[in-house]
């Protein structure tokens, strides 16, 4: 066995009982952060992908709406030269 291993676990009663020590305390802390950094990335890309369909959604309606518009004034226009 490790010192470590000695260090982090704790026989009683036939059972092993966490201890808590800097080392453990500083591997949880470690742990903590690489998984909220993780999650922050993984929000980060969603909210990319999200942002990117938006824009695509509002191009492709302000192009529809334009080209009603354009079909609509060529209709008008052809109305007033017959």
């Amino acid at each position: 066995m490790t010192l470590k291993f000695m260090l982090s676990k704790l026989m009683f009663n036939g059972s092993i009982v966490a201890l808590v020590t800097p080392f453990t305390e500083q591997v949880e802390q470690d742990i903590r952060t690489e998984v909220a950094a993780e999650h922050q990335a993984e929000l980060d890309a969603q909210q990319k992908a999200n942002d990117a369909q938006i824009r695509e959604i509002q191009e492709k309606t302000q192009a529809e709406i334009a080209s009603k518009i354009r079909s609509r004034l060529l209709q008008l226009a052809a109305q007033k030269r017959d």
